[in-house]
């Protein structure tokens, strides 16, 4: 990566820094940087797999210049955001123990520490999850037992790791 500035002093300064700003739960190696004159720092990086399609900033620290940020300059294609697509089945009783198959895109469920998993059948009511299987990076089983005071209706399913965060599923089950 070339880095380019304008009336910069990256030879003169000393402590002369690169960083990228690139998606949570990624991280980038710089492997080598290298000074070519005041205004030219070339970086070798490593991008993490993990990293998110997007565009991303770049930052250089130092002590003459400061702070210099160039906002939005690098696109990466990398892997697609996490998202909750299908629970299956999508209709459920009030009072039903079953399992339900929840599928994402682009998710960690077995990479993710820990991922859980929210139902949310109305004020009054908790549900009882009696287990969570990550069948794969994207696919969950999930054996609940629906409250039997829950009311007819269209209701939320959340799941959380560590790598995807909060994904959500609006109007999941009836």
């Amino acid at each position: 990566v070339t880095i380019i500035g304008t009336n910069t002093s990256f030879t003169q300064a000393s402590n002369t820094t690169v960083s990228f700003g690139f998606s949570q739960g990624s991280s980038t190696t710089i492997n080598s940087t290298k000074i070519i004159n005041d205004s030219t720092i070339v970086c070798n990086i490593t991008i993490d797999k993990n990293t998110y399609s997007g565009t991303y900033d770049v930052y250089v620290y130092n002590d003459i210049d400061g702070y210099l940020n160039l906002y939005n300059s690098m696109y990466i294609n990398g892997r697609g955001y996490p998202t909750l697509k299908t629970i299956s089945p999508s209709v459920v009783t009030a009072g039903q123990t079953l399992t339900v198959t929840i599928t994402g895109t682009n998710t960690t469920f077995t990479q993710g520490s820990s991922t859980t998993v929210n139902f949310y059948f109305g004020q009054g009511s908790s549900t009882v999850i009696n287990y969570i299987k990550a069948l794969s990076d994207t696919t969950l089983e999930v054996n609940i037992t629906i409250p039997q005071n829950t009311p007819s209706g269209y209701y939320d399913v959340t799941t959380y790791n560590t790598n995807d965060g909060y994904l959500y599923l609006n109007y999941a089950l009836y």
